[in-house]
């Protein structure tokens, strides 16, 4: 995942729907043939993110493009969309469409765990508890977290920065599960 993914989609699908007009035109057995390859990768294919269905759409309709003979209108498609994506990741920078995974060390009985989860909360990241083990004979917790929240790496970094500055908090670790 690259971009916020709501946002960036939008974008998307104005692109989308404007090389859809140009490659359908008046053609009824086009319209029904692209809502016929749509059905069949909505149905089959599990997507997740809604970014990922404005990639598919897109590479459903460049192909359409391609196989009714017009190069021209699939090449402005992809020159165009490639510069959606470069100037994305210029305004928007690199995020993360949500899904991550947090692990830190705790010693037992240490309340660092409520400030853990209120910087998340600061930073507008959702999370729940997925584990919770001891190590060293019981004198230290390692915390397993999941998060579900849109980031740049930029506020990655700070975060991870943040948490690791918490008294008591050790051995933080971050995973992306995208």
């Amino acid at each position: 995942m690259l971009f916020r993914s709501f946002p960036f989609t939008l974008v998307m699908l104005s692109l989308l729907i404007a090389v859809v007009s140009q490659v359908i035109g008046d053609h009824i057995a086009r319209a029904f043939s692209l809502v016929g390859a749509l059905s069949i990768v909505r149905f089959r294919t599990v997507v997740d993110d809604t970014q990922d269905i404005a990639f598919v759409i897109f590479a459903v309709v460049v192909g359409m493009a391609i196989g009714t003979g017009n190069w021209m209108v699939a090449v402005l498609g992809l020159i165009c969309v490639g510069g959606v994506v470069i100037l994305s990741k210029q305004f928007w920078g690199q995020a993360s469409s949500g899904k991550s995974s947090l692990s830190f060390k705790t010693a037992v009985g240490d309340a660092n765990v409520d400030a853990v989860q209120s910087l998340l909360k600061d930073f507008g990241i959702q999370c729940r508890v997925i584990a919770v083990e001891s190590a060293r004979n019981g004198a230290i917790l390692e915390w397993k977290y999941e998060l579900v929240g849109s980031r740049t790496n930029r506020q990655t970094q700070e975060l991870m920065t943040r948490l690791a500055g918490l008294e008591g908090i050790q051995a933080v670790a971050w995973k992306s599960t995208d």
